[in-house]
């Protein structure tokens, strides 16, 4: 099932003069409004081809796509918006560096000229992030510091998604010239323990606000049930070689009766976690 939902390519409606009079018998111009009356403009209905252009642009956008969900950088997942193919919803679950047990949620903005030069998408956190790329007030990435010119040729959606992982596994910050966060660059210039301290704040913070989701996010994260703390552990334990791989639902059923639990039983449990 695809992900995205098709554009509506529907020109805008023509609208006339809000509140003019008619025209007389005569065929005569139409009355002045008076001065408390609003002037409706007129919109401009789009070309046939800026239909195209746009129709073009979108598709090549769905092709990045695709190519991500097989090139994206490990860790790092994203989700277009379920009402606009152009908001995309992303996280990343850092795995090692000063960051690592992070798990950062961000938006992805795409504009309508996205596959241009020099249009940049946007990459905004919401969750908390200590980072002298990050713009620490308002979340945005700093994108330009490192890609300075965008290229449609050269630059990808997987492009943009390997910087972000790329900031939380820096060791030094010094060629950084103009830091989104100035405080975060001068603190990890001067005072490292400090800069951890901070680190480790936002890490803890982006773990306990794992399950808020106030953006409607297609990757909202939801508490576990007890019968999947059930599952979890006969998945853990079935294997006394220590492999966690599950080659087929007998030998998961069978690890779950060696603890007790039957797929009714775990079932039944789930039922009632959802009601």
């Amino acid at each position: 099932m695809s992900f995205f939902r098709s554009a509506s390519m529907a020109p805008p409606s023509t609208g006339g003069l809000a509140g003019g009079g008619s025209r007389g018998a005569g065929g005569g111009a139409a009355e002045e409004p008076g001065p408390s009356t609003p002037v409706r403009r007129a919109s401009i209905p789009r070309s046939p081809t800026s239909e195209r252009t746009q129709a073009l642009k979108d598709y090549k956008l769905t092709i990045e796509y695709k190519h991500l969900k097989q090139n994206a950088p490990g860790g790092v997942l994203v989700v277009p918006s379920f009402d606009d193919l152009r908001v995309w919803h992303g996280v990343i679950f850092v795995r090692k560096s000063l960051y690592a047990n992070a798990i950062f949620k961000f938006i992805v903005t795409l504009p309508p000229e996205y596959n241009d030069h020099n249009v940049w998408p946007q990459v905004r956190f919401t969750s908390e992030v200590y980072n002298p790329y990050v713009n620490f007030e308002t979340g945005e990435l700093d994108i330009r510091s490192a890609i300075p010119t965008w290229d449609p040729n050269q630059h990808f959606m997987v492009t943009v998604l390997t910087f972000v992982k790329k900031i939380f596994y820096m060791k030094d910050f010094t060629a950084l010239r103009r830091p989104a966060n100035r405080e975060a660059k001068m603190i990890f210039d001067t005072d490292k323990v400090e800069f951890k301290r901070r680190v480790d704040h936002c890490v803890i913070a982006s773990q306990e606000t794992v399950y808020d989701d106030q953006n409607n996010s297609p990757l909202a994260f939801h508490q576990p049930s007890a019968a999947h703390d059930a599952l979890h552990t006969a998945v853990l334990n079935m294997g006394s070689d220590g492999s966690l791989t599950v080659k087929s639902k007998d030998e998961v059923l069978r690890a779950c009766q060696a603890q007790g639990h039957s797929w009714s039983n775990l079932l039944a449990m789930s039922s009632r976690a959802t009601e």
